[in-house]
């Protein structure tokens, strides 16, 4: 078990906040991995939103919601402890397959996808993520990202909005959009996050699309009451 203080908390989309803590010293994670965090009798785990290269700090991204823990963490003031266990997860990069990714969010399952791109932000490997989000004001981390990808043509960032029109792609992450972005979908390896039904939904299209099971990995979000 480690321990560490409450930093602030930033609001940066939709009803959608950003935890920050003090990185313990023996705290060392690969990207996409997840922590649990620990508040009066109960606990939650998240992935753990970082630069891996951050010694300073690390975050997490979540919504509000109507269970003690959520009240909890909502009115933590600065400086706060904080116990938490270390890091944990195999929702990582391999670092011995040089296949192309593509990576699959829906809503805050973009947040393992962010901390992969910020911390292998020169990576050679062809990556290309496509985040589905209910309404613009929904996406998180968009500056960001589209910075990153500017900066190595290796990566790619696809947002697509279910709910209302606006400027880019539209409706649900679908056969047609993967087609659209990643011709060669039968040569790369898919990783999908996000909530449970989306991240089933998901797998079973590419299923549909004759993807191969070795080929799919999934992370499924909860926590979010």
């Amino acid at each position: 078990m480690l321990s560490t203080k409450f930093v602030k908390k930033e609001k940066i989309a939709n009803n959608t906040w950003q935890f920050w803590f003090d990185r313990p010293t023996s705290f060392i994670f690969d990207a996409g991995q997840y922590i649990t965090l620990f508040l009066g009798k109960e606990n939650r785990d998240f992935t753990i939103c970082a630069d891996t290269g951050n010694e300073k700090y690390f975050s997490i991204v979540t919504k509000p919601g109507i269970s003690e823990f959520k009240k909890d963490l909502f009115t933590l003031l600065p400086n706060s402890k904080i116990s938490l266990q270390e890091p944990a997860g195999g929702f990582v990069l391999r670092k011995k397959n040089a296949m192309p990714k593509v990576f699959l969010a829906g809503g805050i399952g973009i947040t393992p996808f962010y901390s992969m791109i910020c911390s292998h932000k020169k990576i050679a490997t062809r990556v290309t993520l496509i985040a589905s989000f209910s309404k613009k004001k929904n996406i998180c981390f968009e500056k960001d990202l589209e910075k990153i990808a500017k900066e190595n043509k290796n990566i790619r960032i696809i947002y697509t909005i279910s709910q209302e029109k606006w400027n880019g792609e539209e409706g649900r992450i679908s056969e047609t959009i993967i087609k659209k972005y990643v011709p060669n979908f039968h040569d790369v390896e898919f990783m999908i996050a996000g909530g449970e039904q989306m991240v089933y939904d998901t797998e079973d299209l590419l299923h549909s699309m004759k993807v191969k099971e070795e080929k799919i990995r999934i992370d499924i979000f909860t926590g979010y009451v």
